[in-house]
């Protein structure tokens, strides 16, 4: 197994020193720059994992899912249990409409997280890697739940976010429409118009529009 910690040292240095990576963002032309470097990191360290990961992240959000998706299953050869990689690798197959390996994948980094030492309710970084909050992870695996029609374990997923008052804009329009699946309209009502409150956007279930409103 590679790493960036048995790597050489311009792979460690690289986010020691870069004010990307340190939170600090300037121009675009400052972001280009750093891309630039960061791929020529790679040439020189292929194995670097946080290079891969960064790389992936970045291509992630410009929406090149094809290649940020190669990167991560890159960063995964490096580290096959890394729940920052896991949890990227997922969302791609679920964008692809893979949800049983997308489950597979979130359920491998739900457990490495729980089970490895990190500070599960923190974006924390441990040992030097990127990570991604727990709650965000349950929170994806509720979404990836719903999709598969898995409505009970769904719920388990986004009723434990608002346990721990993590609540992404979706969240009450998912619980929403797992409520009125289950008969228990005024449950459904009362998260449909939590997510009203968010943002229209929000509602999973555009019955409950007229359902609630006639109550």
């Amino acid at each position: 197994m590679y790493s960036c910690v048995s790597s050489n040292k311009s792979c460690r240095n690289f986010f020691k020193t870069n004010a990307l990576m340190q939170g600090v963002y300037y121009s675009k032309q400052d972001s280009m720059n750093y891309t630039i470097d960061l791929v020529g990191l790679l040439k020189r360290e292929p194995y670097c994992l946080k290079a891969l990961q960064v790389f992936g992240y970045l291509q992630f959000m410009n929406q090149n899912f094809s290649v940020s998706k190669e990167y991560f299953l890159r960063a995964e050869q490096v580290d096959s249990a890394n729940p920052y990689s896991l949890f990227y690798l997922s969302m791609l197959n679920n964008f692809e409409g893979e949800n049983e390996k997308a489950l597979s994948i979130i359920n491998k980094a739900i457990q490495v997280k729980t089970q490895n030492g990190y500070v599960i309710d923190k974006n924390n970084f441990v040992y030097g890697e990127l990570d991604i909050k727990y709650a965000d992870m349950r929170h994806f695996r509720g979404i990836i739940n719903f999709e598969l029609g898995k409505l009970k374990w769904s719920k388990q997923d986004f009723l434990y976010c608002l346990s721990q008052n993590i609540v992404h804009d979706d969240t009450y329009g998912y619980l929403a429409s797992i409520y009125k699946f289950e008969g228990r309209l005024d449950s459904a009502c009362m998260y449909h118009f939590k997510s009203v409150n968010i943002g229209m956007d929000n509602v999973i279930d555009t019955s409950l529009i007229r359902i609630c409103n006639s109550n």
